[in-house]
């Protein structure tokens, strides 16, 4: 049962396809029923929502991230409760439902207090959804910070996604100078090549 957890994982964390990795589902009632087993049981909740989510089973998901949190509080598991509460954010934004995920990407951000990267992520998600709600001062200080943490983890991948976040923020508010500055500093940090012909789009 470890071995079908352990292949979802690798396949998620890899972006391939999981919404056939229905043996995930075995493995979940496996664990339940093995209570010494919190950490296999949490995974095991967590890569059916992530299953039910790629099958568009939006509520399954969400009852099977609930229960990998429920797992994860008993054993003090602050990472996957960061890592579960992102998701949730992610699931909830798939549905339009941009307050209720930004709460969620917020749960994440307490969650991740020793991963200032992972916490930029977060800061990322929810300037998004400021954005898309409507609210924009509060947008560009989530992308501001979320600079401020990725500049302090010395991650350029990270940077330069802020940095793109921050441009877009300045294209939605008609500031096409700033929205361009921003957008040349994040293409000088990209170092993914196939993104190229999206800077080039970005910028008509």
């Amino acid at each position: 049962m470890e071995y079908i957890v352990t292949r979802v994982q690798a396949r998620y964390k890899t972006y391939r396809d999981i919404s056939d990795d229905t043996l995930i589902f075995e493995a979940r009632d496996y664990f339940a029923q093995r209570k010494k087993e919190e950490k296999e049981t949490a995974l095991a909740y967590f890569y059916s929502g992530a299953v039910f989510r790629e099958q568009k089973s939006y509520k399954q998901a969400m009852k099977e991230f609930k229960n990998a949190c429920l797992v994860a509080t008993e054993r003090d598991d602050t990472d996957m409760l960061g890592l579960v509460h992102y998701n949730m954010g992610d699931l909830l934004a798939e549905q339009d439902l941009y307050a209720q995920a930004l709460n969620q990407y917020k749960l994440a951000e307490q969650f991740y207090a020793e991963l200032p990267e992972k916490q930029a992520q977060c800061n990322s998600a929810m300037g998004q959804m400021y954005m898309l709600s409507g609210n924009q001062n509060s947008a560009l200080v989530a992308f501001e910070h979320g600079l401020d943490l990725a500049k302090n983890a010395e991650d350029n991948n990270l940077q330069s996604l802020l940095l793109q976040n921050i441009s877009v923020f300045y294209t939605d508010v008609k500031q096409y100078e700033k929205a361009e500055e921003y957008l040349r500093k994040s293409f000088k940090l990209n170092s993914d090549t196939t993104e190229n012909s999206r800077y080039y789009v970005l910028r008509r």
